[in-house]
C-alpha cells in the first residue's frame, strides 16, 4: 500500500547554523494484515511478541500515547 508520510528534516544554511524543513514522501508498505502500520513495515516473523519485547518503535510509541491520556 501507498504511504504519504511527512519528515522532519536538518537543513544547514549558508551561515552554518542548522534548521528544518518539513519534506514529504511516498513510501510503499507492505500489507501483512497486521493491525498497525508500523509492524506492516518492519516485517518481523516473530509478531505480535516482537512489539513487547524488542520494537524501540513501538515501545516509543506506546508511552507516547500513555503519556498524553495522562491529565
Amino acid at each position: 500500500m501507498k504511504v504519504k508520510s511527512r519528515m522532519s528534516c536538518p537543513v544547514r544554511r549558508k551561515d552554518g547554523t542548522w534548521t528544518t524543513v518539513i519534506k514529504e514522501f511516498e513510501e510503499d508498505i507492505p500489507d501483512l494484515g497486521r493491525k498497525e502500520l508500523i509492524c506492516n513495515k518492519c516485517g518481523r516473523p516473530d509478531y505480535p511478541k516482537c512489539k513487547e519485547t524488542v520494537c524501540e518503535a513501538w515501545k516509543y510509541h506506546e508511552s507516547k500515547n500513555n503519556n498524553s491520556c495522562k491529565s
